[in-house]
């Protein structure tokens, strides 16, 4: 029986680690990608391999070996082969580029096809890629119609492309992209409003990486047009696009899920700045002034480089010194209104109504400098002193039918407080603020013994 028993575990184990049927296509699909990518390099190595050549091949390269990480990982999901479908789609446009310009007769037709249908078909799948996020999923008909819209208006800008042959427009191609980015943009953003837990922090990591290579991107375009560096721009702006596959396989592992919305944010806030310093740049060196010479774009650098390092130390900075104008003003690194700023968000955590009066009058007395705060609470003619620092005896209020109508309530209140606070301090004699402390002490203890006996004893462990 033994025997039989171990004989029934090898052969589960055995048909454990032979690949799931759902996965051969996957594997079939990244095979493919990765062999147009080196037949794509190998042609190109044969007329010499530039800078936006092996830029195509490796971004394709990347996106494939993403697609075929998250779809072993997640093998109940369509992600992984809309990702792959996305990279063999870049690697076909890759291919058809090098044997358009390489090579002649038929594959040259062939490619000639081929490109302008892989170009224009790429931003309709990376739009399908967005709307489908986190799981590869259309969660609605509206979404499914969209993308069958774009797949199909992208098959027809591609003909129209091949019609120009041997020539390549790329503005149409810049309109289709801006269009698709715009629509999946939006429409992955409604879906991340809605989805919360694990699938908010999977497109937090796809979030991230469009931030990376959007920073990359305007930090390409401004050096360019101010400095003229890099000379090949759109070479550098695609192979800042690299950094969305890497998280895209970084989110799919659930060893990485978590802590990446404070990433998220940072990249946010400083793609952001560098925004902002790049239109300030271009406002005033090139609407105010002139294109910088050779000899200027060093100093403009470190200027630019400046700017940034000045905005990114100006928060950190802002605090301290408003720390120490505080203290100085006032006496307390707080300023006095601080305490009723901050009320509403005390309300939102899980603390007693008493407790949070009490805090608010201590840090109201402690601000202002104040001999003493009160809290007053009021209903139905009545007002009730609930809390006060130091501590004292609940005090009731009785107003008369004149005094809780009409306009001047408030001014006749104020005005019997202010004669019973103007009573008390006239009986109080000075320097009593060791048995202020021991008051405010007492009548801790005596709001802790009423809240332990209402809550009953702690629970044993």
């Amino acid at each position: 029986m033994a025997s039989r028993i171990e004989r029934g575990q090898l052969r589960a184990t055995s048909q454990r680690r032979k690949p799931a049927p759902r996965l051969r296509p996957v594997f079939a699909l990244a095979f493919a990608a990765l062999a147009l990518c080196g037949w794509a390099a190998t042609i190109f190595a044969r007329g010499g391999l530039e800078a936006k050549e092996l830029a195509a091949v490796l971004v394709a390269t990347a996106w494939t070996v993403a697609g075929a990480l998250t779809a072993v990982r997640r093998p109940a999901e369509r992600i992984g082969p809309l990702v792959l479908v996305a990279s063999l789609l870049g690697a076909l446009g890759a291919l058809a580029t090098a044997v358009a310009q390489e090579q002649s007769g038929a594959p040259a037709d062939l490619a000639q096809l081929a490109r302008p249908l892989a170009a224009a078909l790429l931003p309709a799948a990376v739009m399908h890629l967005l709307l489908a996020l986190p799981d590869g999923t259309l969660q609605s008909k509206r979404g499914r119609g969209v993308v069958l819209i774009a797949y199909i208006a992208a098959a027809a800008v591609g003909i129209a492309l091949w019609t120009q042959r041997p020539f390549l427009p790329l503005w149409p191609l810049a309109l289709e992209g801006i269009a698709a980015a715009g629509i999946g943009f939006v429409g992955s953003n409604a879906i991340y409003v809605r989805s919360t837990g694990i699938d908010r922090e999977r497109m937090q990591w796809v979030g991230l990486g469009l931030m990376l290579a959007a920073e990359v991107g305007i930090l390409a375009v401004v050096m360019s047009v101010l400095l003229d560096w890099p000379s090949h721009v759109i070479t550098v702006v695609v192979l800042g696009t690299l950094a969305v596959p890497v998280t895209l396989a970084l989110g799919s592992s659930r060893r990485n899920v978590g802590n990446v919305g404070e990433l998220l944010a940072h990249a946010i806030a400083l793609a952001g700045l560098t925004s902002v310093v790049g239109a300030v740049y271009f406002v005033i060196v090139l609407g105010l002034g002139r294109v910088p010479q050779q000899q200027e774009r060093t100093l403009l650098l470190l200027s630019m480089i400046a700017a940034a390092v000045a905005a990114l130390v100006y928060l950190p900075a802002r605090e301290a010194f408003s720390t120490f104008a505080n203290r100085v003003v006032y006496g307390a690194q707080r300023p006095p209104d601080e305490a009723l700023r901050t009320l509403g968000s005390r309300l939102s955590r899980p603390v007693g109504l008493d407790e949070l009066l009490l805090q608010l009058a201590e840090s109201l007395r402690r601000s202002l400098g104040l001999s003493a705060a009160e809290v007053w609470t009021g209903t139905e003619g009545r007002l009730q002193r609930t809390v006060s620092d130091p501590n004292r005896d609940p005090t009731t209020v009785s107003l008369s039918g004149s005094e809780g109508e009409g306009g001047g309530t408030r001014r006749r209140v104020r005005q019997r407080l202010g004669r019973g606070l103007a009573a008390r301090a006239a009986e109080r004699p000075r320097g009593h603020a060791a048995a202020d402390r021991a008051d405010h002490s007492r009548g801790r203890a005596a709001r802790a013994d009423r809240r332990g006996a209402r809550d009953g004893p702690p629970a044993r462990r």
